[in-house]
């Protein structure tokens, strides 16, 4: 879990969340150069609170407001690990198949 203030000289906070609440938000974008990335927010962050209120409980209006306008904001994140991992798993998928594909083509070449 990690705590974040956007102040008053920040426009944009340079992430896109996935849902609105009472859903879970993650974070799904990260803008490259945007004060979200400076501070080390990642994809899959998950927003927890917003100037100390739970995100689920909040409407919809409130939380396009803070996310929008509200400065400064203070914004909590919890970061899973599985969304961490989960590229790293998605590389190793990737790097399978292709070593999969290179054996195939490997064995296609054989007289």
């Amino acid at each position: 879990i990690f705590e974040l203030t956007a102040g008053d000289d920040i426009e944009g906070l340079g992430f896109d969340p996935s849902a609105l609440p009472p859903e879970t938000v993650l974070v799904s974008r990260v803008d490259p150069g945007s004060w979200a990335e400076e501070q080390g927010v990642q994809v899959g962050d998950e927003l927890t609170k917003i100037n100390g209120r739970r995100v689920p409980a909040l409407s919809k209006g409130f939380f396009r407001q803070a996310m929008q306008h509200l400065r400064p904001v203070r914004l909590e994140f919890h970061r899973h690990p599985k969304a961490r991992n989960k590229k790293s798993k998605e590389a190793k998928g990737s790097h399978r198949q292709a070593m999969k594909q290179q054996r195939m083509n490997q064995m296609q070449a054989l007289p």
